[in-house]
């Protein structure tokens, strides 16, 4: 096995957002089609076998998941989600095939996350998009 991933239906809930984050998802939505949620794909598993790192097959990969879900999803399919390990090389990764973090900062994720004041979370992932509008079918 070269590389796997999973995706399943999700949404993206801007009205738990705060204004800010809520503005940054909204801004290429034309204001009449404006919800409080919108439909998307998570990649909730995505991996390259370490043989493999490095070569680009990741990005490929990627490139399969936006084709696949237009083609298969195309109901569904506004936004990629993901819960991208917070781990520098794979955020990097993330970035270089233009997902965005939903949360500028990981202080606003973990205020966000927070269920209750004493509580100290640790952010083992970062919450990212891509907007599918911005992609093509080849």
């Amino acid at each position: 096995m070269v590389c796997a991933f999973s995706l399943s239906a999700d949404s993206i809930k801007t009205f738990l957002l705060p204004n800010s984050r809520r503005k940054k998802v909204k801004d290429c939505i034309p204001y009449q089609k404006s919800l409080n949620s919108y439909p998307s794909l998570l990649i909730g598993r995505f991996g390259v076998a370490v043989e493999f790192e490095g070569q680009g097959v990741g990005s490929h990969l990627i490139e399969f998941v936006k084709d696949y879900s237009l083609a298969a999803f195309p109901n569904i399919s506004r936004f990629l989600v993901v819960d991208a390990y917070n781990n520098p090389a794979v955020l990097k990764f993330y970035q270089k095939n233009e997902f965005t973090f939903v949360f500028s900062t990981e202080e606003q994720e973990r205020e966000y996350l927070k269920k209750s004041p004493e509580e100290a979370i640790v952010l083992r992932t970062r919450l990212m998009f891509y907007d599918m509008i911005h992609w093509k079918i080849e």
